[in-house]
């Protein structure tokens, strides 16, 4: 967790003032001991399009669809027939009549106690950290989970043989990612982002949140991560 890119925050608080039209897709996660009345808190900003959202129920089966096929790139991945409830927040636009877009790739578990969050990267691979309790995450439109202590199963958590699959695609000349050094994976380099467009439209919504929460903190607005040890 201590390598998770941390910034005390709070939603995109951009433009509040002005017509201009902002960019502040946002998640803010806080742990029960960074909250007055020691509740976890886990809210959710979008910014896309003048359509409506949608809060969307999914309810528990034991008789769900075992086969997956997005209808945006073809990707096809088997599902369990068990499957627990969760919640979405997709646009109010539809594809082909009948599927919500965006339901939002980032997941967030909570119950009173703790939160877990996790990525999933390039729809191949998953990982998650647990939340601290006395922390909080400001999260953009950008992968932000770092190195993985696979070896600390009460903290983190990833799909099955993350480790090697990343090492194996690190040491192909056509792939080369930055995210595997020495037996340990940074998700975030593996299958994310951090390049000119993370540092107008993502970064800055991290570095808001921290100078405004966390006051103490004087990080600079061209910094390329935002971490607290």
């Amino acid at each position: 967790m201590r390598k998770f890119i941390w910034a005390a925050g709070a939603l995109g608080l951009a433009a509040a003032f002005t017509a201009t039209p902002v960019k502040a897709c946002t998640t803010v996660v806080v742990g029960k001991k960074a909250t007055t009345d020691g509740s976890t808190l886990v809210a959710r900003n979008e910014d896309i399009g003048a359509w409506s959202k949608h809060f969307n129920v999914h309810q528990a089966t034991s008789n769900g669809p075992t086969t997956y096929v997005s209808e945006d790139n073809g990707f096809k991945t088997s599902l369990p027939k068990t499957a627990l409830r969760y919640t979405s927040t997709p646009d109010g636009e539809q594809v082909n009549g009948h599927q919500w877009i965006f339901g939002e790739n980032g997941v967030s578990f909570s119950n009173k106690n703790e939160i877990w969050y996790m990525e999933i990267g390039s729809g191949h691979t998953w990982a998650a950290v647990r939340v601290p309790d006395n922390k909080y995450a400001v999260i953009p439109n950008q992968m932000v989970i770092g190195k993985l202590n696979l070896k600390d199963s009460k903290n983190y958590m990833a799909s099955t043989n993350l480790v090697k699959k990343v090492k194996a695609w690190s040491q192909n000349k056509k792939i080369k990612l930055a995210g595997y050094v020495k037996g340990t994976v940074n998700y975030s380099k593996a299958f994310g982002t951090n390049d000119k467009t993370d540092a107008i439209y993502n970064r800055p919504r991290m570095w808001d949140g921290q100078r405004i929460l966390t006051s103490s903190k004087k990080p600079s607005i061209t910094k390329k991560s935002y971490t607290e040890s």
